[in-house]
């Protein structure tokens, strides 16, 4: 629920947990490991407006770079405090995937739902700025903020 009220409803499909925090969201087409485990989304809950995510799985974890740094994420685990999306899939299909992103969320603590069309979450996020002003503007105690209770995944 955003702090004007607005109820955005899914599914749980991460950890059973329930999160406060500042909403944000992402544009990108592909990429959820490379989002969830950017620093600049640390503590924040992320919007995905592309409609579907877990369909390609969670590579390995472990794999680094000749550097050492984790070759198929932004970090070492997941910075966002929660994930939002439209649709998510159960059942992932990919050469590099060794877990699905709903085991991974739950391993790291970390709520996901699904159901509720990012496009719209990102609308009325968007919308809940308006009155205190664009989003680079807006101080972070003005700033949109969701209550992200966890229930019993239907899967």
């Amino acid at each position: 629920m955003l702090e004007d009220g607005t109820r955005l409803e899914g599914v749980s499909f991460g950890a059973p947990v329930g999160i406060q925090g500042e909403v944000v969201f992402t544009t990108g087409m592909v990429g959820y490991p490379e989002s969830l485990t950017d620093p600049s989304y640390r503590g924040q809950i992320l919007v995905s407006t592309f409609p579907l995510a877990g369909n390609y799985g969670v590579p390995d974890r472990g794999v680094t770079d000749a550097l050492g740094f984790p070759k198929f994420f932004e970090s070492g685990n997941i910075q966002a405090s929660g994930f939002i999306c439209q649709d998510y899939s159960y059942k992932y299909s990919h050469w590099n995937a060794k877990s699905s992103l709903a085991s991974w969320l739950k391993e790291e603590g970390v709520p996901g739902i699904h159901g509720e069309n990012g496009r719209t979450a990102a609308q009325a996020v968007t919308a809940a700025l308006l009155p205190v002003g664009s989003p680079r503007a807006c101080p972070p105690s003005a700033r949109p903020t969701l209550s992200l209770q966890a229930s019993t995944p239907a899967h």
